[in-house]
């Protein structure tokens, strides 16, 4: 006896995707803030991004061509009614994959 299967190639992606290139400008209005990035990953399609400001809930962030479609994504997240003192803001990416990787 014997048999065979043919299998469809799949992709195996054990990297976490980055966040690179992070800048603070300011923005056009006092108190406002735009804070420019990129996420990445070497093998997969960016699905997610999210960020937390100073361990708050997680928000959406959306990259600046309006649809997740590449492995290089770049993005643009506004800040408004900035309060005075030091601010943190952790973003996270996430791959077709579904590996997480962060920087604030």
């Amino acid at each position: 006896m014997s048999d065979s299967v043919i299998a469809h190639p799949f992709l195996i992606d054990n990297t976490r995707p980055r966040i690179a290139d992070l800048e603070v400008e300011l923005g056009p209005d006092e108190g406002t803030v735009i804070i420019h990035g990129e996420a990445m990953d070497e093998q997969s399609v960016i699905h997610e991004i999210y960020v937390s400001r100073n361990g708050q809930s997680w928000k959406p962030v959306f990259p600046s061509t309006g649809i997740f479609d590449a492995q290089k994504e770049k993005f643009r997240f506004a800040v408004e009614d900035l309060e005075p003192g030091e601010q943190v803001f952790v973003f996270i990416a996430r791959d077709g994959a579904g590996n997480v990787g962060s920087g604030k």
